[in-house]
């Protein structure tokens, strides 16, 4: 059931009372919402596993059959006209596709030891370094204001205003103006 759309206006709260039921309406809402985005989490989550069995069922059976496929072209490779890597059927066109080309390790291999190789070869070319500003390291010198100043950075710690509800169950959300 959709819910009411509330324009406010530019206000201004004048009273604590006023400043108490605004923090109120706010919490209502937020509690509202987060009910609202866990229904429709549970909703989504729902649908999800109502068909998660099917889909894992279709996946296994095209992945089976495909590989069936492959063998039989693989056996039959006459199935491709010259020079080409696919042939239309009826139903879909099958073939091959080359990849990107990708490193790899050859057997025996791992990328510990090819690292250690270039090193030890000072192939340079085929090595990254990432140069990057330590932010963390930054931080945490903090308080070398002079040094930072320097290099032109600045450490920023800003606020930010909160408004966290209270669970309804805790206590009751009752909005009420005092009118005195």
């Amino acid at each position: 059931m959709p819910r009411k759309t509330i324009t406010l206006e530019k206000y201004e709260i004048p009273t604590q009372a006023e400043l108490q039921m605004a923090v109120a309406t706010v919490a209502r809402d937020m509690l509202i919402e987060r009910e609202t985005k866990n229904a429709m989490d549970a909703e989504l989550q729902a649908v999800r596993d109502r068909y998660a069995r099917e889909l894992a069922e279709l996946a296994e059976r095209i992945e089976q059959r495909t590989e069936l496929v492959e063998e039989y072209c693989a056996r039959h490779p006459d199935l491709f006209p010259k020079d080409r890597r696919s042939v239309e059927l009826p139903h879909a066109t099958i073939g091959y596709r080359t990849g990107q080309p990708a490193a790899k390790t050859k057997r025996g291999w791992t990328w510990s030891a090819v690292l250690e190789a270039i090193k030890d070869r000072k192939w340079t070319e085929f090595l990254r370094v990432k140069e990057e500003v330590n932010k963390d390291a930054l931080v945490a010198a903090r308080d070398q204001t002079d040094r930072l100043d320097k290099i032109g950075v600045v450490i920023d710690q800003a606020e930010r205003f909160f408004i966290e509800p209270k669970d309804l169950s805790e206590q009751p959300l009752a909005i009420t103006t005092d009118a005195a």
